[in-house]
């Protein structure tokens, strides 16, 4: 088992964590975003399409930082999460850095599967080790500052790439690759600090009761489980080396290798669902998995998340084609301030607001969150209609402030319903669930639609307009999946209290 400290940390060296963990998160992001924001550069000097560009930011990253994510998790509810948050760190950064050497799409997408197995291993630790040094009443701020490292880590990268390109590499294609580079060395210095300076924090108590973390090693499905997945990852590896897994099935038929990861996919969440569900397998994750609240709070962000990513991913690209004579360089610098002040600010007004709210109606985790997105959907639909770049910006700032609302609470809700000795994995499945829906498909939709559209019309911008449009839809379920959860969780969140009433929560 991991090392712990003695006593309960003070206050100050508990905001140090949290400000270091937060830095790390950014990290995350600057890794995460760049290759949205270098798009344009990545394209002409690649010669890429839309539905590449697509499964780059989205379904190669997303699959395997999802499918990690969960025996990292597991790791993290029993081992030191200071170690696998400072190595995940030094991983997903040091693919960053390869990313720029990649010579062609293959070599792009496999550096890419890197920094997604390594970006694994970040969110769910630290979201474990937040909720041991913050109460529940504290959590939703907690988890809202620790949120910033979303909107601060898009800042940077944009404000490195604007630096960087705007100093001279923007005058040839392959820039982008240097900008790739000198993001990712950071990270692996800064992996340093993070194992140097923090220790590992003392565990909640998990509940005396006939819930205990036991698992049965013997059974079958585990063996299957464990083919399964190593089914997936050959599969999914050999179909980007070919480019299976769209182009086959546009025509209408599927490669061995996309057999490979279909059949082991389903094979793989069958195996899974014996294990929690028929064999009690890890009792703790059977309880998570049985509340309503974390499946409407994990739907809620899923979807309004679909339309984050990839907005976030083919924004530059549609500023690019709808608005040619706008100054590229200067755009980046503008849409990082925005994702520095209004997402960052819509972040910390989620948190702060529900912290409060939730006092008298715990409802308001889930309320404050649908209010966001009712207001970011028709301002989503204006922003890719209107013919005026400064309104258009004007319309994503105000996105992107009321979407910062769902963050912390979200967050916060995935800890405080989770028994204490799956906090880590309850966040490892949000992320799972999250991902594959958000990571995984919003870009990647936006990439396959606008391709598929092209085709019809043979317009580029209109085709991109009319796909990032059609965001809206996943958007309106999202506002009925949380509003659905603001009347369920007060029931739900007495539930957990009463649970993990002989542990500390």
């Amino acid at each position: 088992m991991s090392e712990t400290t003695e006593e309960k940390p003070n206050t100050k060296y508990r905001t140090y964590v949290l400000i270091v963990l937060t830095i790390v998160y950014m990290f995350n992001f600057i890794d995460r975003q760049i290759i949205g924001i270098l798009s344009p550069f990545i394209k002409a000097d690649l010669g890429l399409t839309d539905a590449q560009l697509g499964f780059l930011k989205g379904f190669a990253f997303a699959l395997f930082y999802t499918i990690m994510g969960i025996p990292i998790a597991w790791l993290a509810d029993r081992f030191n999460r200071v170690t696998i948050v400072s190595v995940s760190l030094a991983l997903w950064s040091a693919f960053t850095a390869a990313s720029g050497v990649a010579a062609n799409y293959t070599q792009l997408a496999l550096a890419r599967i890197g920094v997604g197995v390594g970006e694994a291993g970040g969110s769910p630790p630290s979201h474990s080790m937040i909720s041991d040094f913050y109460s529940k009443e504290e959590r939703a701020g907690a988890l809202a500052i620790y949120s910033l490292g979303i909107p601060f880590g898009i800042m940077m990268a944009y404000f490195a790439s604007a630096f960087l390109l705007g100093g001279g590499l923007g005058e040839n294609t392959g820039g982008w690759r240097t900008v790739m580079i000198l993001l990712g060395i950071p990270g692996v210095l800064f992996a340093l600090i993070v194992k140097l300076t923090i220790k590992e924090p003392v565990r909640a108590k998990a509940p005396s009761s006939g819930t205990e973390a036991k698992v049965n090693l013997s059974s079958p499905f585990v063996l299957i489980a464990a083919v399964s997945f190593v089914s997936v990852v050959i599969g999914l590896v050999f179909s980007i080396l070919y480019w299976a897994p769209i182009s086959s099935i546009q025509l209408g038929f599927m490669s061995l290798p996309g057999w490979m990861s279909l059949i082991g996919t389903l094979t793989l969440i069958f195996s899974l669902y014996q294990l929690v569900f028929v064999q009690d397998f890890y009792p703790p994750v059977k309880t998570l998995l049985s509340i309503p609240s974390w499946w409407g709070m994990c739907m809620g962000i899923a979807w309004v998340s679909f339309a984050t990513y990839a907005v976030g991913a083919w924004g530059i690209d549609y500023v690019s084609r709808a608005f040619p004579d706008a100054d590229l360089i200067r755009f980046l610098v503008i849409f990082g301030i925005i994702n520095g002040t209004t997402y960052a600010g819509g972040t910390w007004f989620g948190g702060y607001l529900t912290d409060k709210m939730g006092k008298k109606d715990k409802g308001a985790y889930a309320f404050v969150p649908a209010v966001g997105v009712l207001i970011a959907i028709p301002v989503l639909v204006y922003s890719m209609w209107t013919g005026s770049l400064v309104i258009h910006v004007a319309c994503i700032a105000v996105f992107l402030f009321v979407l910062g609302f769902y963050l912390g609470p979200s967050f916060s809700v995935a800890q405080t319903l989770a028994p204490v000795n799956v906090r880590a994995m309850s966040t490892a499945l949000f992320f799972f669930i999250l991902n594959i829906i958000a990571l995984g498909g919003g870009p990647t939709f936006v990439g396959l639609m606008s391709d598929a559209l092209l085709q019809a019309n043979g317009d580029e911008t209109q085709s991109l307009r009319i796909a990032m449009t059609f965001l809206a839809v996943p958007m309106v379920i999202s506002l009925i999946a949380f509003y659905w959860t603001s009347k369920k969780l007060p029931e739900d969140w007495i539930k957990a209290e009463e649970r993990n009433r002989d542990g500390a929560s």
